[in-house]
């Protein structure tokens, strides 16, 4: 019988969060002070982009990046995003004691908002880190070339995957920023496809960095060859015919070796990565236009 009603610790930690999501609606409709029907026509994009927002959550962490879990940086990414609005409400505003209520259910949003950021950070650090500095990224062993070509084709698939995941996830906090705040829209969705230019691709170089460190004692050792046997074919005449033969097949042989290890320490960059990359961006810098033309038709 316990085990026919057993549940996994995923399955617990997905309705956890469903339920946290289903708390943010109720703490934003008991805010409004309205009946339900009224809430959902009067507060419609409010608890829209909190769904949208759950349902990004939702698909990274069990659905496209579910292997990249790190417990302690979800925990300090949480207290670190609540901290403020915490600090604000219970330090520095104090409101009187009527209005106790209302900000107890604005830190239930914050505090879900928390949760939320902190599953965003929790694998984008991990991603990062394996490309970074990990000693074997995505477990494998860079000192083999066989490896390398492995661990470059799963980085550059992995972090394209990252970033295309992160801008619909800018979409809604540049647009949800736009509805309740007066800032330069444009600015910041232009600023925001320069930082994640620089996200892109600083990881990958340093993942290619690392690639070519690995190959190049192995590409030390076949240049030493080349050298000698390049010497010995500069001196063929006094060869036979056999051992010049020999020598020059060698030469062919440690040249196409040596291209071997260049293209195992290169990133595959592909078109079938790359076009919706480049969609992804022409679509965050041109949002506020797009958004404005949706809006007004």
């Amino acid at each position: 019988m316990k085990e026919r009603f057993y549940i996994s610790p995923e399955k617990k930690e997905r309705v956890a969060l469903s339920f946290l999501a289903v708390v943010q609606l109720w703490a934003l409709w008991a805010r409004s002070y309205l009946y339900p029907l009224l809430f959902f026509t009067h507060f419609t994009w409010d608890y829209s982009l909190r769904l949208l927002f759950f349902l990004l959550i939702y698909t990274g962490r069990y659905h496209i990046f579910r292997e990249y879990r790190r417990p302690g940086i979800l925990a300090a990414a949480f207290m670190t995003g609540f901290a403020g609005p915490f600090s604000f409400y219970l330090i520095f505003s104090r409101p009187p004691g009527e209005e106790w209520y209302l900000a107890g259910l604005a830190l239930i949003d914050y505090a879900v908002l928390a949760v939320y950021y902190g599953i965003i950070i929790e694998f984008v650090v991990a991603i990062t880190g394996e490309l970074w500095k990990k000693e074997k990224p995505f477990g494998c062993d860079l000192t083999l070339p066989g490896q390398r070509f492995f661990a470059a084709e799963k980085g550059v698939t992995t972090h394209v995957r990252l970033t295309l995941y992160l801008i619909p996830l800018l979409c809604l906090a540049l647009y949800a920023l736009h509805t309740r705040y007066l800032f330069d829209w444009i600015f910041y969705s232009h600023a925001a496809v320069i930082l994640l230019l620089l996200f892109f691709f600083w990881p990958l170089l340093r993942l290619q960095a690392r690639l070519r460190e690995a190959a190049a004692p192995e590409r030390q050792v076949i240049a030493e060859k080349l050298n000698r046997l390049y010497l010995r074919s500069c001196a063929a005449s006094s060869l036979p015919p056999s051992s010049a033969a020999g020598c020059c097949e060698e030469i062919i042989t440690l040249c196409i070796y040596h291209d071997f290890l260049l293209s195992s320490a290169a990133l595959p960059w592909r078109w079938d990565n790359l076009l919706p990359l480049i969609g992804g961006f022409l679509f965050l810098f041109s949002q506020p236009a797009l958004a404005r033309l949706f809006l007004t038709s």
